[in-house]
């Protein structure tokens, strides 16, 4: 669900609350409802609210949380207000980030496991977006400098590709407990020594 809008009248006539909309989109995107909790407690977003025992009775936004919430609405906004040309000029875009990571990746199908190095551009589109929407998309995280880590990626394992991932498990992968990403590994730490070894017991 990349952009989603909801309506109160919408949800009443389909005979659901707008709570219940919302909890459906958390369940139905794999969110750990306890973990978020817990998050947006430690990050000051939402406060207990206590009865008279001091007992937890509830949970209220704070100011800050109201902020961010406000924040995520607006952009979110502009977002589905784009253009047709501008929606367009965005998908040309992915399209050609796509060809450049595909060109970093070695031809034809992986030893072993019978699958392309890289998909199609059109697949891998769908990843990169996927990409975006489970991590953000951070203003010097450019297209180049997606490439770069795609590059330093695969030049880390100096011609022996046994144990490389895919570009489709490259960009993210779902695993046991989450996900994980080599892309977000290597671009929130550009100037780290990639380490492989962490990486082999879960490479496909």
């Amino acid at each position: 669900m990349a952009s989603i809008c909801l309506n109160k009248d919408a949800c009443k006539a389909g005979g659901i609350t707008l709570g219940e909309v919302l909890l459906l989109i958390a369940i139905h995107n794999g969110e750990d409802l306890k973990r978020a909790e817990v998050a947006l407690v430690e990050k000051g977003f939402i406060t207990a609210n206590r009865d008279d025992l001091f007992q937890v009775d509830g949970w209220r936004i704070t100011r800050l949380g109201g902020q961010v919430l406000e924040e995520v609405v607006s952009e979110s906004n502009k977002l589905m207000t784009k253009t047709k040309a501008e929606r367009k000029k965005d998908l040309a875009q992915l399209e050609e980030l796509a060809e450049r990571l595909k060109a970093v990746f070695p031809e034809g199908k992986k030893p072993g496991i019978n699958k392309y190095w890289a998909e199609g551009p059109a697949l891998i589109v769908k990843r990169i977006e996927k990409f975006f929407e489970k991590f953000g998309r951070k203003p010097e995280w450019t297209d180049d400098a997606i490439v770069e880590a795609a590059q330093r990626y695969v030049e880390s394992f100096n011609g022996d590709y046994t144990w490389m991932r895919t570009l489709k498990y490259f960009l993210w992968k779902d695993e046991d407990g989450g996900q994980s990403s080599d892309l977000y590994n290597v671009l929130t730490h550009p100037d780290q020594p990639i380490n492989n070894n962490s990486w082999m017991d879960s490479v496909r």
